[in-house]
């Protein structure tokens, strides 16, 4: 595919998971919460500065953003989901903000024409589905004043994220089963090494890095399967298409994968996220 159908593929990817994601929403948004805090701190930013979030999603963390710059400040975020900035806006409407407002467009092909510029570049979770990030954070360096930050997060290698890759992981040790996926997944980035390239690629000098905790409670191993299930169609379908006994097989695997997290409460998966401050270079 050329790259504009790649783009066009990952937009529509994103718009049929809209749906999904906020079903899971009130569970995941206060789990996330530790990461938007520490890209606050990250980012350096103060009451009335201006914010640039790209690929937001539900609103994070343009939403944190738009408290701490308070009245004064402005949060501008965008996502390529109309479905998804629809409901960040409902979100920041609840909230009572209003310094802050949501965009249609893609974070790859940015395009904010004569937008005054921001003090801060943030992305949760955003750059490692973009197809090109050095292309991305090179274009959306364009409205960032000099000195202007960048603070990011992506996940972690998948062993430390057994949210997104313990069902999977499973499904194919025990099985053979590999799910097939198009396009960057959640794991593109998280060599650390690998992103602080890419930062630096993109015209930025790497000033601090930290691990983040994402504590995600589930009452049993099956909980954690339903969710995931109800989050990614092809582990849905991989599992119907299981005999009674591989099915059983699976079962059992998951029971014994999510060990390590048991407690008597049930689970509490813990998922790790790094986090990454940046400074345009020379500032």
């Amino acid at each position: 595919m050329s790259l504009v159908e790649d783009r066009a593929h990952n937009r529509a990817h994103w718009e049929d998971m809209a749906p999904r994601w906020k079903a899971w929403w009130g569970q995941y948004k206060p789990a996330s919460q530790p990461v938007s805090e520490k890209l606050l701190a990250f980012s350096g930013i103060t009451q009335g500065q201006r914010v640039l979030d790209l690929a937001t999603g539900m609103g994070e963390p343009a939403l944190s953003f738009a408290r701490e710059v308070g009245p004064e400040g402005f949060v501008l975020a965008v996502d390529q989901s109309p479905q998804m900035i629809a409901w960040a806006r409902e979100e920041a409407t609840a909230a009572g903000l209003n310094n802050l407002r949501f965009d249609v467009q893609d974070a790859e092909s940015l395009d904010l024409g004569a937008e005054p510029p921001f003090d801060a570049l943030v992305s949760r979770w955003g750059l490692m589905f973009c197809l090109d990030p050095v292309a991305t954070l090179q274009n959306a360096k364009r409205w960032l004043r000099p000195g202007g930050h960048l603070a990011a997060a992506v996940w972690c290698p998948p062993e430390e994220v057994p949210m997104i890759d313990l069902a999977t992981r499973v499904l194919e040790q025990e099985l053979g089963i590999v799910l097939p996926r198009s396009g960057p997944g959640p794991f593109t980035l998280s060599d650390s090494a690998y992103l602080a390239s890419l930062i630096q690629d993109a015209g930025f000098d790497i000033v601090a890095s930290e691990k983040v905790a994402v504590l995600l409670p589930f009452a049993s191993a099956q909980a954690f399967l339903t969710e995931r299930i109800a989050l990614m169609p092809a582990l849905a379908e991989a599992l119907q298409g299981l005999s009674l006994v591989e099915r059983q097989q699976y079962d059992q695997a998951l029971e014994q994968a999510v060990e390590p997290w048991r407690s008597e409460s049930g689970l509490n998966l813990a998922n790790w996220a790094y986090c990454i401050s940046a400074r345009v270079v020379g500032s």
